[in-house]
């Protein structure tokens, strides 16, 4: 609410110095058109094409090391129910079982008991395997978060329109100087995505198995394991990369007040002018960011593990100056058509959005045409 009657504010101061210069003009023509000169006024209306160098986005982050998932070492996964390696238990193997039955508490075998396969059974011995969950071992942890490395928007060019007041003096019948008065407003849009945030991990992992050797006489196996051992198979190795993207969005309406001094040249029915002076700038600018923290495994598919937004609406008021040329064809006694090129530089309009910033260069070209009538 604030910024809106701010807005209004600006608006307004605009519209009333156009109104009080434009009524100081006219009455100090007339008083002078009885004194040592002749003046006229002239009143014109633009449209224009604005061009703007561009602007810069620094994408700050709000990502940090604290908010990416954590590889660790250690043992994940589903792990085997196959019982101790010293005591009786039914037993379940990804490639066979072994039971209790009534032989075992006496003798300490069972007959129930089976393989996947013969070849399992070798010297009287069966091997038997069970999955023991999954083994991780980090090998490396990198994070890269520079607060965001600068990206330019590019230049960027949007129409406008702008009423010019000028006074004229009439030197000779060839030549004026004049002093004018310019209102003008054009609305510029840029937007840039970007990273400033990477961390990169990598892991070796690898199926933990537990292996169990009975000793088999017959049809029957001794139900408790001869031995015990753990083996590691398939070991792969895996990286997960979390990263950050920022969109950052900026647009601005720029209202810009000249006052310069012009000098004209009249040949038949055309008039050549060049015009110079300083410039008040009024920026009035909302800005956003859309923050994503995402994360992909081996180079797949990303994932969203995060995000965050901000905004804001500031405004700014710059000094600039500009010069211009122009060139005019007179339809019949006071009305004219012209084209006008016109050079502004102004300072940079500098702002923020959360930790990201940016800096626009509001220095450019302005191509117009433009319809007047000489009062």
């Amino acid at each position: 609410m604030k910024t809106f009657f701010v807005r209004r504010g600006l608006k307004r101061l605009l519209f009333l110095s156009g109104i009080c210069i434009a009524v100081i003009s006219i009455e100090s023509a007339k008083g002078l058109q009885t004194g040592w000169g002749d003046f006229s006024l002239r009143i014109s209306a633009s449209a224009f094409d604005r061009t703007i160098g561009g602007t810069t986005f620094t994408p700050g982050s709000n990502a940090s090391e604290s908010d990416v998932p954590s590889i660790t070492s250690g043992i994940g996964g589903s792990r085997a129910n196959v019982g101790p390696d010293n005591k009786y238990a039914n037993r379940i193997y990804n490639d066979g079982y072994v039971g209790m039955d009534s032989l075992t508490k006496e003798r300490g075998i069972t007959r129930k008991w089976g393989v996947a396969n013969p070849s399992q059974i070798k010297n009287g011995m069966a091997v038997m395997t069970a999955s023991d969950g999954t083994q991780y071992s980090n090998q490396g942890h990198q994070t890269t978060q520079t607060g965001g490395e600068s990206t330019d928007g590019g230049s960027e060019s949007s129409w406008g329109s702008s009423v010019q007041i000028e006074a004229l003096y009439a030197q000779s019948e060839t030549t004026s100087w004049g002093l004018l008065l310019s209102l003008s407003t054009v609305g510029m849009s840029q937007e840039n995505t970007a990273t400033s945030f990477d961390d990169e991990q990598q892991w070796q992992q690898s199926d933990r198995q537990i292996v169990d050797t009975f000793t088999v006489q017959g049809n029957t196996l001794h139900n408790i394991p001869s031995s015990r051992a753990l083996a590691y198979v398939d070991p792969t190795e895996h990286t997960l990369r979390t990263y950050n993207l920022v969109d950052q969005k900026l647009s601005f309406d720029l209202q810009t007040v000249s006052l310069g001094v012009s000098r004209v040249r009249i040949w038949k029915l055309f008039e050549f002018e060049a015009a110079g002076g300083p410039t008040v700038n009024f920026v009035e600018a909302d800005s956003s960011r859309y923050e994503s923290l995402l994360t992909s495994q081996d180079g797949g598919p990303s994932t969203l593990v995060g995000e965050s937004r901000d905004s804001s609406s500031e405004n700014t008021v710059l000094a600039g100056a500009f010069v211009q040329g122009s060139a005019s064809l007179k339809l019949g006694r006071v009305a004219h058509v012209s084209l006008i090129g016109r050079y502004d530089v102004a300072q940079e309009y500098k702002g923020g959005t959360g930790p990201s910033t940016y800096t626009a260069d509001l220095n450019g070209f302005t191509v117009a045409a433009s319809i007047g009538w000489d009062l």
